[in-house]
């Protein structure tokens, strides 16, 4: 059987949802964040945002070793300052190792920050279920958004 797996993360951010949305939406800014393991010696080869439906992402790096990541990403929603809603193939060293979907909601907290919802389902193409590692991937991700908007809170 093909396995899938499914996980959600919620954030508080103490900036605004445009602020956070931007640091999804903007490539200088997401480059801060979202990338490979950089204590892992990974560097980043191509980068492209284009964030509109319809529009597309893409993340290649590579390990000190030349194994090579690529991240192909789908907008398929755009929701200003409220949602986003993705797909995307991941491979690895030139192999398709999943497809997933993925959902970001946004909602102002009371006291003016964010509060942002990520949940992920995936198919794993090569027969290994591979959630736990990605819902820890994806936490790491998002601890560098947290410490980054945190730097924009602070200003």
């Amino acid at each position: 059987m093909t396995p899938h797996g499914t996980f959600t993360i919620e954030r508080t951010f103490p900036t605004p949802v445009e602020k956070a949305f931007a640091a999804w939406t903007t490539l200088d800014t997401k480059a801060r964040w979202f990338m490979g393991p950089p204590e892992r010696g990974w560097k980043i080869l191509r980068r492209e945002l284009d964030v509109r439906v319809g529009g597309h992402e893409i993340m290649e790096g590579a390990f000190p070793d030349g194994f090579v990541t690529l991240y192909e990403g789908r907008y398929h929603v755009v929701e200003p300052n409220r949602r986003l809603v993705t797909s995307f193939d991941l491979f690895l060293a030139g192999e398709l190792h999943s497809v997933a979907l993925d959902t970001v909601d946004f909602e102002p907290t009371a006291a003016g920050g964010t509060r942002m919802v990520f949940t992920e389902t995936t198919v794993y193409i090569d027969g290994e279920d591979a959630t736990a590692g990605r819902r820890e991937g994806t936490a790491l991700h998002l601890d560098r958004l947290s410490r980054l908007l945190d730097e924009v809170a602070a200003g």
